[in-house]
């Protein structure tokens, strides 16, 4: 338990930390320009309305990375908050699941999938260490809920073929991602619950109060 607190006050210190935030930056939008530029060939035969649920992760990434510019300002941005650590969690742990499958099919061990497993667990590592110190508001995980609702009717039930019927076990990964939605907003919402809201402030950029209104309520 000592371990786990000194954990807790690590995070919680390195939250307030300008240079953390922006290194955090940093690796979300180079993993979010890499995840569009994986989607670059889909997206082209794509509707440009439909981008947005397309790319999953790369949109995650962006989304949460919209959260962090907003941190660094001293501000909280609850909708870009929800919407990416909501999305980071399901395409996190879907990733991983899908490259699992591939693995367990006897496919071979590819350093592009082990990159993807590790980074993509790191994705849902990243949101769940940090709503424990910044936790996501009810409204705002309402709306991304709903969000996230329409993305997985887009992937697997709107009228088309979803990319997962390839695999054999497209009919699990499909069911799971369904799934996943109602199952991580459940876990983000016991998160918020338990965590203490008025522990942490963020960190002050001078112009602003150091524990200043939402962006959004």
């Amino acid at each position: 338990m000592n371990v786990v607190l000194k954990i807790g006050r690590l995070r919680d210190r390195l939250v307030r930390q300008r240079a953390f935030l922006g290194l955090l930056l940093g690796v979300n939008l180079v993993g979010a320009a890499y995840g569009f530029a994986w989607y670059a060939s889909q997206l082209r035969t794509t509707a440009v309305w439909l981008w947005p649920f397309t790319a999953d992760s790369p949109m995650s990434l962006f989304f949460f990375a919209l959260a962090l510019v907003s941190w660094l300002w001293g501000r909280r941005w609850p909708v870009m908050e929800a919407l990416g650590y909501l999305g980071l969690l399901k395409y996190g742990f879907w990733t991983m699941l899908v490259v699992g499958a591939w693995w367990l099919r006897g496919e071979p061990f590819l350093w592009i999938d082990l990159f993807l497993f590790i980074s993509h667990g790191l994705m849902a590592l990243q949101a769940l260490v940090l709503v424990g110190s910044l936790p996501v508001r009810a409204p705002a995980l309402g709306a991304a809920f709903l969000w996230y609702l329409l993305n997985d009717y887009l992937d697997y039930l709107h009228p088309g073929t979803p990319t997962m019927e390839l695999l054999p076990e497209g009919w699990l990964i499909r069911a799971i991602s369904l799934a996943s939605t109602p199952v991580f907003a459940m876990v983000l919402g016991v998160l918020g619950d338990r965590a203490d809201r008025g522990r942490v402030k963020l960190p002050s950029t001078g112009a602003f109060d150091a524990n200043p209104p939402d962006l959004v309520s």
